[in-house]
């Protein structure tokens, strides 16, 4: 096992186990997310307030796998039940040095407040830290008070208040688009 801050890397099970225990003795793990975890992240994404087709899910996860910039990882409770999920993006832009986007972050809303998040957030940090980024960030609906209380525990702070704009082209994928 690898120690790395708050989290251990275990090459046996190939997945980072949070050190602090939940109530009932279990631990929550993180592992690399794959195509069999379609279900369930189309599920939780519903939670998150998206309605994507199960077919865009899958899709989006085959492609994601492929991209070296790109990590997609699951939360696992100690019955090794996907429990919330995150994707995470290295951003290049021309006006700041690199980043750690957070990209999506849910956890189901049954175990909200019991580390799943936290355990999630930490390994993005430790992803940053390990490709020497300088920053993780993420951009939150400002719908969403509960998590903005979240990432401020986290100690992530608030830079801008900001609008997406989009423009439906109606070309490329035939598939439906989620909103944004």
């Amino acid at each position: 096992m690898i120690v790395n801050n708050d989290l251990i890397y275990c090459k046996f099970c190939r997945c980072f186990q949070q050190l602090i225990s939940l109530q009932n003795g279990g631990h929550l793990k993180i592992r690399k997310a794959d195509i069999d975890d379609a279900k369930i992240i189309h599920k939780l994404s519903w939670q998150l307030g998206y309605s994507p087709s199960l077919e865009i899910v899958k899709s989006n996860i085959e492609m994601m796998l492929t991209l070296s910039d790109y990590d997609l990882v699951v939360a696992i409770d100690e019955s090794n039940q996907v429990i919330g999920w995150m994707s995470l993006a290295i951003r290049h832009r021309i006006e700041d040095i690199p980043f750690l986007q957070v990209a999506a972050l849910v956890t189901d809303e049954s175990v909200r407040g019991k580390g799943a998040g936290k355990l999630l957030m930490n390994y993005a940090a430790n992803s940053a830290q390990k490709r020497h980024l300088s920053f993780v960030g993420l951009h939150s609906s400002n719908l969403r008070a509960e998590a903005h209380a979240f990432y401020e525990h986290l100690g992530y702070s608030k830079t801008k208040e900001s609008f997406f704009f989009r423009k439906d082209l109606n070309c490329g994928r035939k598939d439906e688009q989620v909103e944004s």
